[in-house]
């Protein structure tokens, strides 16, 4: 294999690899959101705890994802 098809190769595993770390955080975002529905969720601490750099990053990704607001969901409404 040649140096620029071990890097096309390893760039690719990176990708694929982040792309499954970015879907387990969101599962165990949504998972903590539902899990009390009741309870109001502070979306920072969240955040720190599932390795997002703030609560608006954690907000946007997971609305990109499940097309809903984390927020929404920290506040017990549900759409």
């Amino acid at each position: 294999m040649s140096p620029r098809e071990l890097s096309g190769q390893l760039f690719r595993e990176n990708n694929a690899l982040t792309a499954i770390v970015r879907e387990q955080r969101l599962m165990c975002a949504l998972l903590a959101l539902l899990a009390y529905p009741q309870t109001r969720v502070d979306l920072r601490t969240l955040a720190r705890q599932l390795g997002f750099a703030s609560a608006a990053r954690l907000n946007d990704t997971f609305d990109g994802h499940f097309g809903s607001s984390a927020s929404l969901h920290s506040h017990g409404i549900r759409h």
